[in-house]
């Protein structure tokens, strides 16, 4: 009888053993951080922060742009000591996700997530160059033209495309530009060639920016002719009888109203003329001016806005009648007009800078920009701030009395500014006739970085488009086409 109770005893013993054993290796789990933040965020870095956790010997920090944190950022996880981590070199405009992990030796917590998006920033300039060599040696005549795609962070160049005529638009992540071969192209963010349109030439026949509105694009020709072309495939809508005149070349972008119905433009033969948008046929043309239109009329309060070689003219929307013409500008006006809060904001041939009252045309402030010459930079106004370019010169002006909020007088280096500037949210750009191209602190005008590409030289104004895809256009307020 005593045998099995010494059995039963030693078999207790051992199971106390055991208890203590496993009781004495047991760890307590690691708590979570809590209160992960993420602040300090900018277009390529961002900071987190998070509870310490009691003990803890180090985090392991994920980031990845993905929810499974299946393509982590270089580096992740990053092991620190601390409770926050700075995340750098990241991409513009790019949702993130962080978890942050608590170690106690070797054990690991359950992770503190959550998720950010960098701020946007400007991602790609496109602008077109002329050759100012070739233009001085073949009797003042342009060829050569390039496309160019820049970096807008350091001024580098992406790619670049020869024999474009300028003028380029960029519209849903694709770029349009003429060619000197007669043909309009249609091109990716890389430069390749979606699809072409036009007529096989010597030079190019669309002397105009497009224009884009509902998936169509219009242009003029140096022939006085518009045509509409479908944006899908490049497959021709319509064209439009040309203007009958000596000199009928549309030079200047057309515009449209709101309800995308009707079309205006302005042309050599010195008139505004109203175009049906759905079929091309001239529904009315304005009085004579006597002189060339060359720059881009404007609609405003269903009035049609023109400057041409002698002074300003204003027209009834629906029926061309005309409204008034400015006695002051009374000069050559190339530069389109901005407009903004009831106003008409324009550069003239002689070097002053005119605010003029859409109501009936009549002179709000008048401000000389220094350096002789005329201003042909069409200007852009945005936050109350009028910036244009000048000879040798960039001005912020101030929309309601034209003071200078600053000048940069080192842009251009003395040589024309013809280039309307590009506003976005932080940056200027612009570029000058004898071949630079600039990045300009918007709020100071401090030159951020300058470009100079071989035998360049720049007249057209660029398109700039940010990491989520909105683009800035020259035009009134920065985002208008």
């Amino acid at each position: 009888m005593r045998q099995p109770l010494r059995h039963y005893a030693l078999a207790g013993l051992l199971l106390a053993l055991i208890s203590y054993s496993c009781k004495k290796d047991r760890i307590a789990p690691v708590p979570p951080p809590g209160g992960l933040t993420i602040t300090n965020i900018s277009d390529t870095s961002a900071t987190a922060s998070w509870t310490a956790v009691p003990n803890a010997t180090a985090y392991y920090i994920y980031v990845a742009p993905d929810a499974g944190f299946k393509s982590s950022v270089t580096g992740s996880p990053f092991t620190v000591k601390q409770t926050t981590f700075n995340m750098a070199g990241l991409t513009p405009y790019q949702r993130y996700f962080v978890k942050v992990v608590a170690v106690i030796n070797t054990v690991k917590s359950n992770p503190g997530t959550t998720d950010f998006t960098t701020l946007d920033a400007d991602n790609l300039i496109f602008v077109s160059s002329d050759d100012y060599s070739d233009y001085v040696t073949n009797n003042y005549t342009w060829h050569n033209f390039n496309l160019y795609a820049i970096h807008a962070r350091d001024g580098s160049i992406a790619w670049t495309i020869t024999g474009s005529a300028g003028n380029q638009i960029v519209k849903d992540s694709i770029i349009y530009v003429m060619k000197s071969d007669g043909y309009l192209y249609a091109l990716d963010m890389t430069g390749v060639v979606k699809w072409k349109f036009g007529l096989a030439l010597s030079s190019p026949i669309f002397s105009t920016i497009p224009l884009i509105k509902n998936g169509v694009l219009y242009i003029g020709d140096i022939e006085g002719r518009l045509w509409a072309v479908n944006t899908t495939d490049g497959s021709l809508k319509w064209y439009s009888s040309p203007i009958i005149y000596p000199s009928n070349s549309i030079d200047a972008s057309p515009i449209i109203n709101d309800s995308a119905t009707t079309l205006y433009i302005t042309s050599d033969d010195g008139m505004v003329h109203s175009y049906d948008a759905a079929t091309g046929t001239m529904k009315w043309s304005s009085l004579n001016t006597g002189n060339p239109i060359q720059s881009r009329p404007a609609l405003y309060n269903n009035t049609v806005y023109a400057g041409c070689f002698s002074r300003m003219y204003a027209f009834d929307a629906q029926t061309g009648a005309y409204k008034w013409n400015s006695t002051d500008p009374h000069t050559t006006l190339n530069s389109s007009m901005a407009i903004s809060n009831n106003k008409a904001l324009v550069g003239g041939d002689d070097g002053y800078f005119y605010s003029v009252n859409l109501a009936d045309g009549s002179l709000n402030w008048k401000k000389p920009l220094p350096l002789p010459g005329g201003i042909t930079s069409s200007p852009i106004v945005t936050g109350g701030v009028i910036y244009v370019g000048s000879v040798g010169r960039v001005y912020a002006l101030d929309e309601t009395t034209g003071a200078v909020n600053w000048e940069n007088d080192t842009v251009g280096d003395s040589s024309a500014v013809y280039s309307g500037p590009v506003v976005t949210d932080n940056y200027l750009y612009t570029g000058s006739v004898l071949g630079n191209f600039y990045q300009l602190d918007k709020k100071t005008g401090k030159i951020l970085w300058t470009i100079h590409p071989l035998a360049a030289s720049w007249h057209s104004s660029p398109c700039v488009v940010k990491y989520s895809g909105k683009v800035f256009y020259p035009g009134v307020s920065g985002m208008t086409q």
